[in-house]
Order: structure tokens, then C-alpha cells, then sequence
């Protein structure tokens, strides 16, 4: 079973390479709660953090909450049916996940960044809600 991100003290990734100034970047982070409302405010210390220690500079004031879902839902509508299926889904939007309070940043292999975004959905606790945070890197 895994920890919940809210039982780890919130710290950002250090550096997300795949950011580039100028352009949207998207983080999502994994995170559990009594309901809705309370998994949603235990994502902010860690956004928050993000925005702090990602190693580049961002217009914290434009972040913005872009989509959120129980991670049920995600695992049956945006992960491939077939295992062997090597699809990057949505996975090449994200610059950033965080679950069970770890980091982890896109590196430059589509298929093992499909994987790890996978893997975040399926070891995720029912009741999980994953958020999508839109970031905006300074030029």
C-alpha cells in the first residue's frame, strides 16, 4: 500500500528538464482525502512547492487547476486496454507527476514515461484523486 502524499512533507522535484520557458507545462499530482473537496486542498502545499523547487523560474500567479479525477476513472478512459499496447496517451503532456509524495519528471523516452504515468494509476489507492496543474515557465 502506498503513502499518501499528505503524510510526506510537501518538496518540489528539484529540476523538471523538460520544461522550457515561454511554454504551458502540466503537472499532475496524485493525492488522497475524506472527499473531494479535502484530497483537492492536500494538492496545495505541494503545488505550491512545485512552484518553488522545480529549477526554473514560473509566473506562479497564472498556475491554474487545469482537470481533476478519481484516479478510477483515469485508469479505465486515458491508460491503453492492451499492456502490451506501448501508446504514450495522454502521458506526453505531463511534465511532472507526484504520487505517494515522490517525484517524477519526464525524461526523453516517450514509452517509459507512458509507463510510469500508467503505473501512477494503477498503484494508486481507490480514492485517489489525480489533479492536472497547468504551469507557466518564465521566458
Amino acid at each position: 500500500m502506498s503513502t499518501p502524499a499528505t503524510e510526506i512533507r510537501p518538496h518540489g522535484p528539484g529540476s523538471v528538464p523538460s520544461l522550457t520557458p515561454g511554454r504551458r507545462g502540466s503537472v499532475m499530482l496524485t493525492t488522497t482525502g475524506a472527499d473531494t473537496p479535502q484530497a483537492l486542498a492536500n494538492t496545495l502545499p505541494w503545488v505550491d512547492a512545485f512552484e518553488a523547487d522545480c529549477g526554473i523560474e514560473l509566473h506562479t500567479a497564472e498556475t491554474a487547476l487545469y482537470a481533476l479525477a478519481p484516479v478510477e476513472h483515469l485508469a479505465t478512459t486515458c491508460t491503453p486496454r492492451d499492456p502490451e499496447d506501448k501508446a504514450v496517451g495522454v502521458s506526453h503532456y505531463l511534465d511532472a507527476i507526484l504520487t505517494a509524495g515522490a517525484w517524477k519528471v519526464r525524461g526523453k523516452d516517450p514509452q517509459a514515461w507512458a509507463a510510469e504515468y500508467r503505473r501512477a494509476l494503477e498503484q494508486a489507492p481507490a480514492g485517489t484523486l489525480c489533479t492536472v496543474w497547468d504551469v507557466f515557465p518564465r521566458r
